[in-house]
């Protein structure tokens, strides 16, 4: 089966044309929405999820998607990664409505249990320079669980249009990735092939 492929510039430009003709916030929620419908697929009843946030919107569609689980009854805790609260403003609604709907926040996972899904919602196409301090930590974690691994749009780490690891330290290593609009070409190509897992794709 065919899968879209947009280099990053064409990509924005088909998010600010979407973000155009959508209310705000709607394409997240979409994504939300859609991320937490292909989860369920991988969890059983009640399943427990825990989903590593960033303070982009990468961790806002993260949020979004945790709030979906939860009301589908699946037990979830999201990890805000690298400061108290996200800074883009899409994510800081959908982190305030993931509290708002009583959805457990933490700011480091070494204390939680096994999951049944482990998420990468740190970063997305968004990062671009070497891993270091909280998003480290955070990846270097997400790499020894043994749950079923899980990114969103992009695996923390990896450069999207080349899928080579930005700087020496890997990023994470997961079993799927959910393209959200677009695939990226990195998820096939170098060490993207392996850190991707499978892919599939979200046209929103």
């Amino acid at each position: 089966m065919a899968i879209t492929l947009l280099p990053l510039d064409a990509l924005s430009d088909v998010e600010r044309r979407q973000a155009s003709v959508l209310e705000p916030g709607e394409l997240m929620e979409r994504a939300g929405h859609d991320i937490a419908e292909r989860l369920c697929r991988e969890l059983p009843e009640h399943g427990t999820v825990t989903i590593l946030c960033g303070t982009g919107n990468n961790g806002g569609d993260g949020f979004t998607a945790a709030r979906h689980l939860k009301a589908r009854g699946h037990e979830v805790t999201c990890v805000m990664v690298g400061a108290d609260a996200p800074r883009a403003d899409e994510a800081k609604n959908a982190f305030a409505a993931w509290k708002s709907a009583g959805g457990r926040i933490v700011r480091e996972p070494d204390a939680l249990g096994h999951a049944d899904i482990v998420v990468d919602a740190m970063l997305g196409v968004g990062g671009t320079g070497p891993l270091r301090g909280e998003i480290l930590d955070a990846t270097i974690w997400y790499n020894v669980q043994t749950s079923f691994k899980v990114s969103i749009d992009v695996p923390t780490g990896l450069n999207a249009e080349t899928g080579n690891w930005n700087g020496r330290i890997p990023g994470c290593q997961s079993d799927m990735t959910i393209a959200l609009l677009s695939a990226h070409a990195g998820l096939f190509m170098n060490q993207g092939r392996d850190a991707a897992g499978h892919v599939c794709l979200s046209e929103l």
